[in-house]
This record gives C-alpha cells, sequence and structure tokens, in this order.
C-alpha cells in the first residue's frame, strides 16, 4: 500500500507545509514533467542484477514524483522514497497507489530509515543537490547508516560539481594522485 508520511514532528496532512514551496521542484509544471519521466534503464539493470533475495528492501533518496521508486516497486521490492516536495511525493503516490511503496518527507542527510536495514540505496540526481559540503558528507553517512552489510548503492549525478576540486585533495592523497589515474577524494 502505497502512503505518504512525515516525520513524527510533523502536523497532521491537512497542515503539512511543503518544505520547497515556491520553488522549481514543487511547481505544477516540474512535478508534471517529472511524473512522465521513464525510469532510470541503467539503475532497473542494476537493481535486477542486484537483487539478491525476494524482499529486497531499496531506499530511494529524493524519489520525486516516483521516477525510479515506483517501477522498482512494481517489480515486487519493497520501497521507501524520501523527497522535500509534498507535490512529488502526491504525484509518485499516485503513481503507486497499490504498491508496497512508502513514501515520506525527509531531507537527505535525515533519513527516517532505521539502521543497518535496506538492500539497495539509490542516489538518483540528489546528492548534487546538497547546498554545502557538510550536508553532502552528512548524506552520505545517512547512506551508509541505514545500508546493510553489503548493500549496493546506485548513485547517478546531474553535475561535475558534486564533487570539490582536484585541489582539495588531502596531503596524504596527493603523493598517489601522481602514481595513479584513480585518485581518492576526501570530503
Amino acid at each position: 500500500m502505497t502512503a505518504i508520511m512525515a516525520p513524527a514532528s510533523e502536523p497532521p496532512h491537512s497542515d503539512r507545509v511543503d518544505p520547497l514551496a515556491g520553488s522549481a521542484w514543487s511547481a505544477p509544471g516540474t512535478v508534471a514533467g517529472f511524473s512522465k519521466s521513464a525510469p532510470n534503464p541503467v539503475l532497473m539493470g542494476y537493481a535486477a542484477r542486484q537483487r539478491h533475495c525476494a524482499r529486497m528492501r531499496v531506499l530511494d533518496i529524493g524519489c520525486g514524483a516516483g521516477r525510479n521508486a515506483v517501477p522498482l516497486a512494481q517489480s515486487g521490492m519493497p520501497v521507501i522514497g524520501t523527497d522535500l516536495s509534498w507535490p512529488m511525493l502526491g504525484a509518485a503516490s499516485e503513481r503507486g497507489a497499490g504498491l508496497d511503496l512508502r513514501l515520506v518527507l525527509a531531507p537527505m542527510d535525515a533519513l527516517p530509515v532505521r539502521s543497518g536495514t535496506v538492500d539497495l540505496i539509490v542516489a538518483h540526481g540528489i546528492w548534487n543537490l546538497a547546498r554545502t559540503g557538510l550536508e553532502f558528507r552528512q548524506a552520505v553517512a545517512e547512506a551508509a547508516r541505514v545500508g546493510r552489510a553489503g548493500a549496493a548503492l546506485f548513485v547517478f549525478t546531474f553535475s561535475r560539481r558534486t564533487l570539490p576540486p582536484r585541489r582539495h585533495l588531502s596531503p596524504m592523497n596527493r603523493s598517489s594522485s601522481r602514481s595513479s589515474p584513480a585518485v581518492r577524494r576526501s570530503f
């Protein structure tokens, strides 16, 4: 059953305030566009290959209108989708009616999910929206916290600026960056 939930600290549904009200993310045209978006085929294939049990639990961080969360739920996976836009969550709820899809108003850096309970974490076009390096690091840490040991992770970003420029490498990694094309970055 599809349900939209708010954290316990939120008011009842009729009194909810959209945290993204006035932004493009909650504008009717944007929501309508995302509602028509096809799922990412690379993610769908990846999820199918990662499926190691009948009830593989998925977390879609920043699920928007359910572009990926709904098809994952349609494939029989229980899905938790989080987003900060009530209109986006409403659209996802309509698309996912009758599926094992739980939708929650929550920021990427404070996930209302028990630690170690998720088998596949999807961060599709969300982490690049972090407003600060701290928010980005907290979001990644939250994803790590909720993942089971050996959980799969699918990350898609829309911006090359998600990662800091090369000059921000830690001193420990500077010497290895000269000899290796695979450079580890510190955040």
